[in-house]
């Protein structure tokens, strides 16, 4: 029983290791998108050098969302961006205490975009 258990919790600390920011990211308020969403940069480093990494991850999750609904589940989205040669991996939130959903974007690093409206 033991072993199991420890392999759950071994494979879900991997499986968040992608979707979690690093242990010193900040959240930063990064104002508004072109297209109005609310943007909040999780990254390391300083607020305006995350906002602006930010800022283009937000308006590539905004011109990549897929039209034809690439829908998970509930109706969610996930597809990946590319912003300065790296990939992103991006997808519509729905939790239990959000109103509605929200976009957000993860790069391997562990670094997180999310934009809100």
């Amino acid at each position: 029983m033991f072993a199991i258990i420890g392999s759950c919790a071994a494979a879900l600390a991997a499986a968040g290791t992608f979707a979690t920011a690093p242990a010193t990211a900040a959240d930063h308020a990064c104002g508004r998108s072109p297209d109005g969403a609310a943007v909040v940069a999780e990254m390391e480093g300083d607020r305006a050098q995350a906002c602006e990494i930010a800022m283009d991850v937000a308006v590539a999750y905004q011109n990549g969302f897929p039209s034809s609904r690439e829908a998970l589940p509930d109706d969610l989205v996930s597809f990946t961006v590319q912003v300065d040669g790296a990939p992103w991996e991006c997808m519509t939130v729905q939790r239990a205490q959000d109103t509605k959903p929200h976009g957000q974007c993860v790069h391997p690093s562990g670094d997180n975009v999310k934009l809100y409206g």
